[in-house]
């Protein structure tokens, strides 16, 4: 994984953020010129840094650290950003697998499921459905 870097005092991560995006979360790794990223986003709008706040915030609850150990080194003004991650770099470098892949596969149909609205009701005791298209 080479959006992910072992550094002095911790770890960087190089991430390509999507400000003002329906559902938050981390994406994935994303190809890029610069070589690979974690895709991340986040609700709020790339406006008097309150998108940066959310994206360190995410990769912070994703590695379950402490948001004050997450800061951006470079790219406050660009969706392209290299965050830094304080901390013991053997523990965190447990971690970069399991956020590369975004949510899994369990958990995108799970929540393309849950966001599905409902438009048939099957009755349990005729087994006909009701409802429209």
């Amino acid at each position: 994984m080479t959006f992910w870097r072992e550094a002095l005092g911790g770890v960087t991560v190089m991430v390509k953020v999507q400000p003002k995006a329906r559902q938050p979360g981390l994406r994935g790794e994303r190809p890029s010129a610069s070589g690979p990223r974690l895709g991340i986003a986040v609700t709020e709008a790339a406006e008097n840094g309150k998108a940066n706040r959310a994206v360190c915030a995410t990769l912070a609850e994703a590695l379950n650290i402490a948001q004050s150990s997450v800061h951006i080194v470079s790219g406050a003004s660009s969706r392209e950003k290299l965050l830094a991650v304080t901390g013991d770099p053997a523990t965190l470098g447990e971690k970069p697998e399991r956020i590369a892949g975004g949510l899994n596969a369990q958990e995108r149909e799970s929540a393309r499921l849950n966001k599905r609205p409902e438009r048939f009701a099957v009755s349990a005791q005729t087994g006909t459905a009701s409802g429209a298209l």
